[in-house]
């Protein structure tokens, strides 16, 4: 009975949030945020079924936790062992079974999922078409993007804090407390997350020219103390013992071959490919040639869709695209960039990068959709 109470007060806060904190926009664009919801929901039920594996594991290990341990992983652990910590607040404190659990995480991605979508309507000011069908809000159904931010796990909550910290940018200075929140969750989820957001708005802010001098030297002082003392926590989170070269590559052959032997169903060679290739990798496979299932087959054609936008996006003016970009356009753009050139070095199996990518997914759409905007206006102009 408890559950099934936990089950009507979480679909309730779905809907909630989507009427609510968008109630500032225009009726047609928050709309589809309550389809979005639903949606979202049924891809966390299908994931409770078909898809446990690393989630049920999260769960059943808080289940067997003590208070002791609860304590001690949640304080002092990061990763991994926060979220057992984490979880044992769901299982033993709220008593929810591992359903409720998901609809719970469900719950804190679709915030991800709300915030990525304000920013859009914020930042994208003419929507754009493939053929007769509006990529807005369109790309924000895309399965990949819900499945993995719907489970029980990092990767949930990832997809939220990210989502977070983009909102917060649209204010900075009235939504400090969530930016510091967004990255402090970050960190003790993924600290290299939290590293990879600091450095990439560190670096499009440094050279805005919608900061004065001054701002621009403040939050450069900021960010530049702030990653100093994150970095040395991301390579003893990472077990890189120093910052050469070499350490890097060790670290990065180590967890291609860990991962290669954990998951060898959808494992593919990426050793010999130069770095451009492993990049394009990371962002667009599986495709065709790599069908191996029903899933398979559903996601190659999800990348087939997002290699064909990004090739229309590569043969509109980029340079203008990108120096023409709101700071959080240009911010999350960089943001893709590194987690994209980090993670296309380390991992080796289509499945975990799927999921991996999810972090940055949202990142690509947004710019698609910018880029089209801006090159549609553009050429517009242009016309006599």
């Amino acid at each position: 009975m408890l559950n099934i109470i936990y089950a009507l007060i979480i679909l309730f806060l779905g809907f909630l949030l989507a009427n609510k904190v968008a109630s500032s926009l225009r009726k047609q664009d928050r709309a589809p945020l309550n389809y979005l919801w639903l949606y979202h929901v049924l891809f966390a039920l299908f994931y409770t079924q078909f898809l446990k594996g690393d989630a049920n594991y999260y769960y059943e290990t808080a289940l067997q936790m003590d208070a002791s341990q609860f304590r001690t992983y949640l304080s002092q652990g990061l990763g991994t062992h926060f979220i057992f910590g984490f979880n044992y607040i769901f299982a033993h404190l709220l008593k929810m079974n591992y359903i409720i659990t998901t609809l719970s995480y469900a719950l804190m991605g679709y915030v991800g999922i709300v915030c990525f979508y304000i920013v859009t309507v914020r930042c994208i000011p003419q929507n754009s078409k493939l053929g007769r069908l509006n990529l807005f809000p369109f790309l924000f159904f895309l399965p990949n993007l819900h499945i993995w931010s719907c489970a029980v796990g990092k990767d949930s909550l990832s997809f939220m804090c990210i989502g977070l910290f983009a909102y917060g940018m649209l204010a900075w200075r009235k939504r400090m407390f969530l930016l510091l929140f967004a990255l402090f969750f970050a960190y003790c989820i993924r600290p290299h997350i939290t590293f990879f957001l600091i450095a990439s708005f560190g670096f499009v802010l440094t050279f805005s020219e919608s900061l004065t001098k001054k701002q621009r030297i403040v939050i450069v002082m900021f960010l530049v103390i702030g990653g100093l003392l994150l970095l040395p926590k991301v390579m003893s989170y990472a077990q890189i013992e120093d910052t050469s070269l070499a350490s890097f590559q060790n670290f990065s052959n180590s967890r291609i071959s860990n991962l290669s032997r954990s998951h060898t169903g959808s494992r593919i060679d990426i050793s010999n490919y130069p770095l451009p290739l492993k990049m394009v990798t990371f962002l667009y496979r599986p495709l065709f040639f790599d069908i191996t299932s029903i899933p398979g087959l559903l996601a190659s054609i999800e990348n087939a869709l997002l290699l064909f936008l990004s090739i229309r996006v590569l043969k509109q003016k980029p340079k203008g695209v990108y120096k023409n970009a709101p700071v959080i356009v240009q911010g999350l753009l960089v943001f893709l960039f590194l987690g994209t050139l980090a993670f296309s070095n380390m991992l080796s199996n289509l499945g975990i990068m799927l999921r991996m990518r999810n972090m940055f997914l949202p990142c690509l759409i947004l710019y698609v959709l910018w880029s089209n905007s801006y090159y549609n206006q553009h050429s517009q102009k242009e016309q006599p």
